[in-house]
């Protein structure tokens, strides 16, 4: 071999490789009776160097599960699940209020229900540069009530607009659930894969829905590949890139 390539083949292990991990928590359930909006799960979208022999442990928060009391209030295990890659953590998206419960705080924070008082719930509870979410709203007058808060890029909520998705890998990513009127049906549950905050419900014992789940999605050039996986990521490229996709906890050696 060419003293060249020796030198080469000796250092490829060590040599920097570029890499870009989206981590998207877990969004938050609506609140109950007359609720605010969930807020989206935190989103981190981070460029890295690969550890070449490093194991990066994946895992994916679930969506806060709606409330077991669809009347009244419930506490922090209504809010999102963290998402995590390796040593980058994303928070889950907190739960909206209820009438006769709080709202919660996350990575980005739940609107306030109807007579809740209180200032608007806080994004980015982990505090990080870039931001990884935005605020809830405050309740709103006249009977209405708070809304979720968007998670990533997307902004703080208004009274009455949830914050948007931030769009990553063309994809949209972690909104926050719309708060209710007195009068509003059930809400659904959020779908897996996004991180959305689901939207409150209006009065009564009305089923409120669960915030969708979050992904571990990651970018590495498409002469990398992985030495072992665990965890089923999907796997996909296009003409420059190699993408690795987790639903569900797993990890990853280059």
């Amino acid at each position: 071999m060419p003293i060249l390539g020796t030198i080469a083949s000796g250092i490829s292990g060590h040599l920097a490789v570029p890499a870009t991990v989206l981590v998207v928590a877990g969004g938050g359930a609506g609140g109950s009776n007359v609720g605010g909006g969930g807020g989206g799960g935190g989103v981190r979208y981070i460029n890295f160097d690969i550890a070449f022999g490093t194991s990066y442990t994946v895992a994916v928060g679930a969506g806060g599960p709606r409330p077991a009391n669809d009347a009244w209030g419930h506490g922090s295990e209504c809010n999102g699940g963290q998402s995590r890659f390796g040593s980058y953590y994303a928070t889950g998206g907190g739960s909206g209020g209820s009438y006769g419960g709080t709202a919660f705080a996350g990575g980005s924070g739940g609107g306030r229900g109807w007579a809740e008082g209180g200032a608007a719930l806080a994004g980015n509870a982990g505090g990080y540069s870039p931001v990884e979410g935005y605020a809830g709203a405050v309740s709103q007058a006249n009977g209405g009530s708070g809304t979720g808060a968007g998670g990533g890029i997307a902004g703080a909520a208004s009274n009455t607009t949830p914050g948007g998705a931030g769009t990553y890998f063309g994809e949209s990513f972690a909104k926050g659930g719309i708060g209710t009127g007195f009068s509003s049906s059930a809400s659904s549950d959020e779908p897996a894969g996004y991180g959305n905050g689901a939207a409150g419900v209006g009065q009564g014992f009305i089923q409120t829905g669960s915030g969708g789940s979050g992904k571990v999605k990651l970018r590495v050039p498409i002469s990398v590949s992985a030495t072992s996986t665990t965890g089923s990521p999907a796997v996909t490229t296009d003409s420059t890139y190699r993408y690795y996709t987790w639903s569900g906890a797993g990890s990853i050696v280059f």
